[in-house]
């Protein structure tokens, strides 16, 4: 039973980067300095994000952000999370 706990450990130690690589080639083949990607679920792809807005994420204040541009007439969903609507009501404004 040990020897099968091992033999799947050590395969999912070398299979586990090999998924994760694959995955990020399909951003870009050379992103520059300072570009910010975020793995989207839905669509399962990576999408670039402004860095700005992911410095407001960072500094927990994006809800506010949201809220912000949802007063502002913009059809925005109040998740805390960036999302396709925040990407862009952030992206216009």
């Amino acid at each position: 039973m040990k020897n099968y706990i091992s033999i799947i450990s050590i395969l999912l130690l070398f299979l586990s980067p090999n998924i994760y690589s694959q995955n990020f080639n399909k951003v870009l083949k050379k992103p520059n300095q300072g570009d910010v990607f975020c793995y989207n679920n839905e669509t399962k792809e990576w999408t670039k994000i402004d860095s700005e807005l992911y410095k407001i994420k960072k500094e927990g204040k994006l809800e506010s952000l949201q809220y912000k541009l949802k007063n502002l007439n913009y059809d925005v969903d109040i998740t805390n999370c960036i999302d396709k609507k925040t990407i862009e009501a952030f992206e216009a404004e």
